[in-house]
């Protein structure tokens, strides 16, 4: 087995030895288990064109009042149009869009509008693809399970939608 020599600063210390106490694995363990962490987040940030994202959101009087734009990249749908509920399970509002893009940060935004400007967009911001498809209000689910399916497909995760059948 190679070695590899790792050097710390006298003030890091104290971690490894808290480190050595706590942890109770071999400091090669987690050495690699905290590699294997970082290089798994820097895996979902985005490897495609990114472009600059502009969102306009309205007031009461459906007048657009403020845009909000970030670099970024369309994986599902887009600002203009979005995907629709396709799920018999849940009563989804028909003219409801979704769109996801994914910030130069790794972040997913969920951009949600109503075909026929029936509704103010609406924005949410999650640091991941799980806090994502976990989202809900009152146990039920905030996103329709076709929209979670197509943006794990664009993030190249693997997602099946469970069936109560």
């Amino acid at each position: 087995m190679p070695n590899i020599t790792l050097y710390v600063t006298d003030s890091a210390l104290p971690i490894v030895e808290k480190a050595k106490k706590r942890l109770g694995e071999s400091l090669s363990a987690v050495f690699i288990d905290c590699v294997q962490t970082r290089l798994n987040s820097l895996a979902n940030t985005p490897t495609g064109k990114l472009a600059k994202i502009v969102l306009t959101f309205w007031n009461d009087e459906q007048e657009p009042v403020i845009h909000k734009s970030f670099m970024g990249r369309w994986l599902v749908g887009g600002e203009d149009e979005g995907l629709r509920a396709v799920d018999d399970s849940w009563s989804w509002d028909a003219g409801a869009e979704y769109s996801v893009a994914q910030t130069a940060k790794g972040n997913l935004v969920v951009y949600r509008r109503h075909c026929n400007e029936g509704f103010e967009p609406k924005m949410d911001t999650y640091p991941d693809f799980m806090s994502m498809k976990d989202a809900n209000t009152d146990g039920y689910p905030y996103y329709p399970p076709n929209v979670i399916a197509e943006t794990a497909a664009a993030l190249g995760k693997p997602y099946e939608i469970e069936l109560d059948i």
